[in-house]
Parts: C-alpha cells; sequence; structure tokens
C-alpha cells in the first residue's frame, strides 16, 4: 500500500499575516485534476495547487495563511487481495495513521456516506507532536478500480470553524471517465448561505507556538505492500512478543538455578572443612594414645 498516509502534521500558524479570503468574489470553486488524470475536486479561490506537501499524492492544494490543506491519494485495486474491502481499507488506513499520530491521536465513529456516486466512509482525526495539534477529516472512497482517500486537515484549533469548509471539498471529489465528458464538469460549489458561513470564519492569529516557519510541513509514511504482507507482519509480531515473553522466563529460572547451585556449593564447603576438623582431630586422638 505504497500511497498509505500514517502521518501529516499541520503547518504552524503565520505571525502578522492578514485574514485570507477563502472566497473571493471571482468565480466559485476552482477546479484541480490529479496529476494521473483520474480525480478532480474543487477549492475555494484561496487554495492554491502545490506540491510539496507529499511527494506520493496525485493531487495537493493548500492555503498557507489559512492553515487548510487538502490531499488526496489513488491506489489501484489490482495491486490488493480481491477479498479487501472499503471497510477494510479504511481500517487500515485508520489504524496506521493513528499509531504514527502517537499517544495524543484520538479518533471519532466513522460514518459511510456516497460522494457523486461512489461509496466512501469519513471520520475525523486528530494528533500532533509537541505542542501543535492537527484535525483532520478523513475519506475513503471506492470506484470501480481504485481505492482513494482524501485527506483534509487544519490546526485543532480552527477545525471547527473549518469543518463545512473541509466537508465541501471533500464532497467535490469525483472520478474523471474519459468516456463520459460530462463527468469533467466543475462540481457544485456551496450555497450563498453556507459561502456567507465559511467567509466569517476568522483565521487564528496566535502566534507560532513552536518556532516552526510557514511552510515547514512535516511528514512520516510507511509501505506495507499488501493487506496479507500486513496481517503476517502482526502474527509476526504476535510470535516475536511470545517469545520475549518465554525467554525472560527462561532467564528468570535461570537466574535462580545459579543462586541454588552457588548455596549448594557454599554448604558442600562447609561440609568439606568440618570433615578435615574432624580427620584432624582424630588422627590427634590416635597418636596420642
Amino acid at each position: 500500500m505504497r500511497q498509505l498516509l500514517f502521518f501529516l502534521l499541520g503547518l504552524s500558524l503565520g505571525v502578522g499575516v492578514e485574514p485570507t479570503d477563502l472566497h473571493a468574489s471571482q468565480g466559485g470553486g476552482v477546479r484541480l485534476i490529479s496529476t494521473d488524470k483520474t480525480v478532480q475536486i474543487s477549492v475555494y479561490p484561496g487554495m492554491k495547487k502545490t506540491h510539496i506537501l507529499h511527494n506520493q499524492a496525485v493531487l495537493q492544494a493548500a492555503n498557507f495563511r489559512a492553515e487548510l490543506y487538502v490531499l488526496v491519494f489513488n491506489e489501484k485495486k489490482s495491486r490488493f487481495s480481491k477479498a479487501l474491502t472499503l471497510k477494510r481499507y479504511d481500517t487500515l488506513v485508520r489504524r496506521n495513521m493513528m499509531a504514527r499520530l502517537g499517544r495524543t491521536a484520538f479518533q471519532k465513529q466513522t460514518q459511510p456516506m456516497q460522494i457523486h456516486g461512489l461509496p466512501a466512509i469519513q471520520g475525523e482525526l486528530s494528533g500532533g507532536i509537541g505542542r501543535v495539534q492537527v484535525g483532520y477529516l478523513l475519506t475513503s472512497v471506492e470506484s470501480h478500480d481504485s481505492f482513494h482517500q482524501v485527506l483534509v486537515w487544519t490546526l485543532s484549533s480552527s477545525f471547527k470553524q473549518y469543518r463545512p469548509l473541509l466537508e465541501n471539498i471533500t464532497n467535490s471529489f469525483r472520478r474523471i471517465d474519459v468516456s463520459h465528458p460530462t463527468s469533467r464538469k466543475v462540481a457544485k460549489v456551496p450555497s450563498a448561505k453556507k459561502k456567507k458561513q465559511a467567509h466569517n470564519i476568522a483565521r487564528p492569529t496566535k502566534k507560532n507556538p513552536t518556532g516552526q516557519k510557514q511552510g515547514a510541513l512535516m511528514t512520516m509514511e510507511d509501505d506495507p505492500k499488501t493487506e496479507k504482507d500486513s496481517e503476517r507482519k502482526r502474527l509476526f509480531s504476535a510470535k516475536l512478543k511470545r517469545l520475549k515473553s518465554q525467554l525472560k522466563s527462561q532467564k528468570k529460572e535461570l537466574k535462580q538455578l545459579r543462586a541454588k547451585l552457588k548455596k549448594e556449593r557454599q554448604t558442600n564447603a562447609k561440609l568439606r572443612k568440618l570433615l578435615k576438623r574432624l580427620q584432624q582431630r582424630k588422627s590427634s586422638n590416635t597418636l596420642g594414645k
């Protein structure tokens, strides 16, 4: 699962930046097409296409001032077992991401949904490193030949405010079917009411809590090839844990045996000394007679 996303740490807050208008007056959603020409999403004018967030994403965009980011990953079904379902795929993605987020990781219950006729599973995650906490909206989508990940995130302190915006971006996801030109139409943008609500969102203005420069993204990833390999790895880890436990128990028994042997040697040494004294006393008595 080469493109499986395990961990992304959001960017730290910028200092002294004016609030960004995520809904610029010119036009509605801006359509972005993936590098492999298979999927598209619509973002707002304040977000721009980039290539610095993750080297395996087929589509990525960001608004660095407002701390809003989006990544899209594609994975061909042919790389996995035919028995792999969307639910199982989503579970694997979230499990590995939670593992990378560490002790601060937290996730809410996922919910099934449809995105432009495609089955999907969506849920929130949060976590981070040190004082930088990030909120993620992760959505796994299944198409006829691929699994897709749509990940949007911002700072945890802004997640609740930006949640409608993140959902709108995710819901604009669409497969591009070459045989159906109509599928290339731009996804619908939110209603005027929703635009107004999102427009009134205040961008966070706290100072940088970690001293990181704006745009300093930290990423971590892993490379389990198939679900079968992942299962094999878990079984191996469980077996290794049992063996370590057995080894620890055997070491403890060996230590006890060594202590017992040492005590027996000391006892034998005392008996030999006592026997030697008795023999010496017996010899003295014989000579005296």
